[in-house]
């Protein structure tokens, strides 16, 4: 008898499923979510990271405040934790 339930992961709640090249925390899960500062306006808001983009990324991004853009330099260390840094334009 065919289990749908078999094909399906059912435990969604503990992140993103990794690969092998992006690291991943005891828990097998990975920071996607951090608050940054804008540098330009100094105001705080949330990020949302995408670590299928790999292990170190670097991007722009409008601050959610004052619109103005940010250099965003990503990095997760071998527990799924990032660290994030802005920089201003």
């Amino acid at each position: 008898m065919y289990n749908d339930d078999d094909d399906h992961d059912h435990d969604q709640d503990h992140g993103p499923a990794l690969d092998d090249d992006r690291p991943a925390n005891r828990e097998g899960r990975i920071q996607t979510e951090a608050q940054v500062t804008c540098p330009h306006c100094g105001e705080e808001f949330g990020l949302s990271l995408d670590p299928a983009g790999g292990g170190e990324q670097e991007y722009v991004e409008d601050c959610e405040i004052c619109c103005r853009a940010c250099r965003v330099n990503v990095v997760w260390d071998e527990d799924g934790v990032a660290e994030v840094a802005l920089e201003e334009l």
